[in-house]
């Protein structure tokens, strides 16, 4: 309002004009309309999504907001669609965007001018609003890595998941995709902090043997626009491994050797990364080829490692397995122990001057050894041999035939000990009874009581004094050895020895001249020698006809399969027999057994006195029936003594042979045309 002061006029009379009263008021208005936008609704989405932002228009008496007086701040959440207005004419529009493509934020304004009050002021534009956050991209889901990258059924599997972009996750083992190459089946996954952005995902027991991999599955996790997670890649593949690395032992090499032989066993090793062969490792199996020193490896670290075993000192088989866990494959299994190899055979040398006889499954004998020579007498105090073989050391060189002394005085003259070897030299060690025999030959063994020599407890083999059955054995090798023969036949098998006699193996020195037994030669090609049958004596030694020592009925000398020679097994002196004897010589034989009780000179058992007696292999023996019975000899006699001889002696004439057996004496009985042979078993 306004007023007018006094005395702004006068009249004629000079009356001043009084203040006028207020005027009407008027109003004035420079407040112009305002706007603001509030906050959108959804403050969040992605392209589907409808922002709606309200808008306030206040103090304005004419409004008009249209979409080009709205602009959009695009912050990484554009472009969008153009605004679209609802009630623009109002004071409360509203704004709406849709199909908002980018990632990011985005805030409006208003343009000014959008509205006038009565008096004409015009808005102003507004301030940005409250921006919306756009997400158009959806979290996403990979799995990173997996440790370990290979291993077996006892492994773990731990693959690393990473989930971006993520505002809301949910991993469960129902959304884990196995993807099973070879290497499943497995436990089913167990899932490790899956509501995280780091979840594991665990696989254990996959039994199979290739390739493993996972995928997880689609809508694990949602981002704040709700946007799903697609499926993730495969993840990176595990190797299941459950085929153990394999180890395989070949063949020795050689596959049968002696005492002194290295046997040698290539042993190959197949899917490992580590391998670690040790001499604790070998397993030697022995089976009568041992024992044998430690074994020896040599690039036990290879896939081709050696095995070595030396100074295996028995007789019989060896065979060896590697232990298990000797190898490792990168998955970790261990190899399992392998088979038992292919056995060598370890053949034991006979000792010195004894030759091997081969086995014989119908007398259940092994292979064996026999003293080449008739044991003659050592005297231990000086190695030296005895030359007469029978009398005490003092007596003198009177004749060879001088054994007219007591028995046994070596065994009993504990002054001079005397030990039997097997030697040419000398004559053979005579006058010593049954008993003392098979002492002497038990004195060989490194055991002392009885029960140790005869379970062998030092396992470095047995002597004894030779057993029936190992005569018969021995005996039936040398009967069936062609070139123990004449000219003729021996078993329908030409010989060609070239002989004036027909049917006939050799019986030695029989013929009482000389009427003592002789020494024998360290020259197997000597084999009459001292017979008065030598080619030429003291020159050539041998018999006459061609062949090693030739041939002739007095030849001293039989040949045996393992190719040594055996000397006087048919004559010279005969020779003692393990007691007891039981009076078998074997189903196999033309007389398998016969009753110790005395028989006439005329029969035994029904069967006449002539040759027909065979203790040999079953045959026809109607042509051997007078001297000299084929030089085989033959049962000579049987009484209830029980101790039994074998072979014949220089006294017996053709009675003499490699089958000839007597049973006519006590164990006691000693005899200067009596001696022994030691045996040596495995």
């Amino acid at each position: 309002t306004i007023s007018v002061g006094s005395n702004i006029a006068t009249d004629a009379v000079g009356n001043s004009s009084a203040a006028s009263s207020n005027s009407p008021s008027i109003t004035v208005d420079n407040t112009a309309p305002t706007v603001s936008v509030g906050a959108a609704s959804p403050s969040s989405g992605n392209s589907s999504t409808s922002f709606v932002f309200p808008v306030t228009v206040s103090g304005a008496s004419t409004i008009n907001l249209t979409g080009g007086d709205i602009t959009v701040n695009n912050s990484g959440g554009g472009p969008c669609n153009n605004p679209s207005v609802t009630n623009g004419t109002t004071a409360t529009p509203s704004v709406t965007l849709t199909n908002c493509t980018g990632d990011g934020t985005i805030t409006i304004s208003v343009g000014s001018n959008i509205a006038t009050d009565a008096v004409g002021n015009s808005s102003a534009a507004s301030s940005n609003s409250p921006s919306i956050t756009v997400y158009n991209t959806a979290p996403t889901v990979s799995v990173s890595s997996v440790t370990p990258s290979v291993g077996n059924s006892s492994t773990s599997f731990v693959f690393s998941v990473t989930i971006s972009d993520a505002t809301s996750i949910d991993v469960q083992s129902g959304d884990i995709t196995v993807n099973d190459s070879g290497g499943g089946s497995c436990n089913s996954p167990v899932v490790t902090n899956g509501t995280t952005a780091t979840p594991s995902v665990t696989l254990s027991n996959c039994a199979g043997n290739g390739d493993i991999s996972i995928t997880v599955g689609a809508g694990v996790a949602n981002n704040l626009s709700g946007s799903p997670s697609a499926a993730s890649s495969a993840s990176s593949a595990v190797t299941v491994d459950n085929i153990a690395p394999t180890v395989v032992v070949g063949t020795p090499s050689p596959t049968s050797g002696d005492n002194s032989s290295d046997y040698d066993f290539a042993v190959t090793v197949s899917g490992a990364t580590s391998i670690n062969v040790l001499a604790t490792d070998i397993t030697v199996t022995d089976s009568g080829g041992g024992p044998c020193d430690t074994p020896v490896v040599n690039d036990g670290t290879t896939a081709a490692p050696t095995v070595r075993l030396s100074n295996c000192t028995g007789n019989g088989d060896v065979s060896i397995s590697v232990n298990a866990d000797v190898a490792t494959d990168a998955a970790g299994n261990s190899s399992s122990a392998s088979a038992s190899s292919t056995s060598f055979t370890v053949v034991k040398p006979c000792p010195t001057g004894y030759v091997e006889v081969k086995e014989n499954a119908g007398y259940g004998l092994s292979r064996f050894c026999v003293m080449k020579y008739e044991a003659k007498a050592q005297r231990d105090s000086d190695d030296v041999i005895h030359p007469y073989g029978c009398d005490d050391d003092t007596n003198s060189a009177t004749g060879f035939n001088d054994c007219s002394g007591a028995a046994n005085n070596w065994v009993q003259n504990t002054a001079q000990p005397h030990t039997p070897v097997s030697v040419a030299e000398g004559l053979p060690w005579r006058l010593i009874d049954q008993d003392e025999a098979e002492a002497e030959c038990r004195s060989l063994n490194t055991e002392s009581g009885d029960t140790d020599i005869d379970s062998d407890a030092n396992n470095d083999g047995t002597y004894d004094l030779i057993t029936n059955d190992q005569w018969q054995v021995l005996a039936r090798e040398a009967a069936i050895f062609p070139l123990n023969w004449d000219e003729s036949v021996s078993g329908g098998v030409s010989t060609g020895n070239g002989g004036t006699d027909s049917n006939l193996i050799s019986h030695g020195h029989a013929d009482n001249s000389p009427a003592y037994p002789l020494a024998a030669s360290s020259s197997d090609g000597d084999a009459c020698i001292g017979t008065g049958q030598e080619v030429n004596p003291g020159v050539n030694d041998s018999c006459p006809g061609p062949g090693l020592g030739g041939w002739d009925l007095e030849k001293r000398t039989l040949r045996l399969f393992s190719g040594d020679y055996v000397w006087d097994v048919a004559g010279n002196v005969m020779e003692w027999i393990k007691y007891p004897y039981v009076g078998n010589f074997g189903s196999s034989s033309y007389i398998s057994s016969v009753t110790f009780s005395h028989n006439s000179s005329v029969s035994f058992n029904g069967v006449s006195k002539t040759a027909y007696l065979q203790v040999g292999m079953i045959g026809d023996y109607s042509s051997l029936s007078s001297a000299p019975y084929g030089g085989l000899g033959y049962l000579d006699s049987v009484d209830t003594n029980q101790s039994l001889v074998r072979g014949g002696s220089y006294n017996y004439g053709d009675n003499s042979g490699v089958f000839t057996a007597t049973a006519g004496e006590l164990n006691t009985y000693s005899s200067q045309d009596l001696g022994f042979r030691c045996a040596y078993s495995f």
